[in-house]
């Protein structure tokens, strides 16, 4: 071989040396005498399956005679078990007998064994997770879905594949998602996070919350997009339930336990809301207090059973006689209601006030001993005031309950308008 050439081979980052037609050496460059770990020069002239034994057990005794035999050039890789690195091997027959190339790719090799592990890993924690993920494309198509994201929606990998995502999810939802999902693409936004309703296979609703994200490759573009689903179906039902419970608590808090009207507590609240509604709105808001005549020797003379029978049956009627959004009625203590009527002027409340005598009286509950006549009756109270800076609620409360003592001081079973 010519010196120039023997040179300039020494000089390549790579392996390289010449076998004869009887696989001896006749040349090995500097790189080629490191991976054998022997002077070349007692290689020269040497068999390489007689000085290197180990190596008739390996792919490249086999490969080396095939290349020689059917001069076909050959690539292979083979790891070199004694320093575990590892080679492409290039195998280039001619008529005098083998030159061989090493290439060494260890580190690529690393590389490939730490992508196939991570892979792997990657591909056990989606089989495997109880999460939900899957991969869309850009027009939001399901690339790939584990096991637990295709049992959340009832469908098979090859029928989810035919769908996309925005024919999965309720229509109520569908623009909110789109609109996250192109705010992704368009890069205005990293990732994003939505509560969600999918239809399943079967048409059941079911609630999830999803964390979406890009997948780039390697030019730093967005590829697909990757979302981990959790069902919180049992989540939201069990919210629902404590908003329809909380709700309840709320309306039995504000009821009166024996009549089932409002209470103290919700008269206090709704007299409040509108005084300060009809002060912004300048309008007319007018209170009736009604009280029983004689309940006391009613209780006395029946008994306390029927004394709530009494009341129970005046309230289903008060109540059954106010209909209006503006009517509102409560039980205020004892024998006695309150009724709030807002927009509503002086001499319509006493209007409503006479109708709501006349019908505690058309119920006939008959009362021995009553100084009104032979049934329970009642006296009622009315007062109307334009809520104003100089004025507050007491004040109307006051004027009503002036009014109502006043029917009864006048003799009971009527009723009374206050006048300043």
């Amino acid at each position: 071989m010519e010196p120039r050439l023997m040179r300039m081979l020494d000089n390549i980052a790579d392996a390289f040396f010449f076998l004869d037609l009887n696989f001896d050496f006749i040349y090995l460059n500097r790189q080629a005498q490191g991976i054998f770990q022997k002077d070349r020069a007692l290689l020269i002239g040497k068999c390489i399956w007689t000085e290197f034994p180990l190596l008739i057990s390996t792919p490249l005794y086999r490969e080396f005679r095939e290349a020689l035999k059917s001069k076909e050039s050959k690539i292979l890789k083979y790891n070199s078990t004694p320093s575990n690195r590892w080679f492409e091997v290039r195998i280039y027959p001619d008529d005098d007998g083998l030159m061989v190339y090493f290439f060494d790719i260890t580190d690529q090799k690393k590389s490939e064994t730490q992508l196939y592990e991570n892979t792997e890993r990657f591909r056990a924690i989606f089989e495997n997770s109880a999460i939900g993920i899957g991969v869309v494309d850009l027009d939001g198509k399901p690339v790939e879905c584990n096991h637990a994201l295709l049992d959340m929606l009832g469908y098979t990998m090859d029928e989810v594949s035919k769908t996309s995502f925005v024919d999965l999810t309720h229509p109520d939802d569908v623009d909110k998602d789109l609109t996250l999902f192109h705010d992704l693409l368009l890069g205005k936004r990293s990732s994003y996070q939505i509560e969600k309703r999918y239809i399943r296979k079967n048409h059941q609703v079911i609630w999830a919350r999803l964390t979406v994200s890009p997948i780039f490759n390697v030019q730093g573009e967005i590829q697909f997009i990757m979302s981990m689903t959790e069902n919180i179906t049992d989540m939201k039902i069990a919210e629902q339930k404590q908003r329809e419970l909380t709700k309840e608590l709320q309306r039995l808090s504000a009821l009166d336990g024996l009549t089932e009207l409002n209470n103290r507590r919700a008269f206090d609240e709704f007299f409040n809301q509108e005084w300060h509604r009809c002060l912004k709105d300048g309008l007319p808001l007018s209170l009736i207090l009604l009280d029983i005549d004689g309940f006391k020797k009613y209780n006395d003379t029946y008994g306390h059973h029927e004394g709530d029978t009494c009341l129970k049956t005046i309230a289903t009627t008060l109540k059954e006689a106010l209909h209006e959004p503006n009517h509102f009625i409560c039980r205020y203590g004892g024998e006695e209601f309150a009724v709030i009527l807002s927009d509503t002027n002086q001499e319509t409340a006493e209007m409503i006030a006479e109708s709501l005598r006349v019908y505690v009286e058309s119920l006939q509950i008959y009362h021995l001993y009553s100084h009104s006549g032979k049934y329970v009756t009642a006296s009622l109270g009315v007062s109307t005031i334009i809520p104003s800076i100089f004025s507050n609620p007491q004040q109307l409360l006051k004027n009503a309950d002036k009014a109502l003592y006043e029917a009864k001081d006048y003799g009971r079973n009527q009723v009374r308008v206050f006048s300043a």
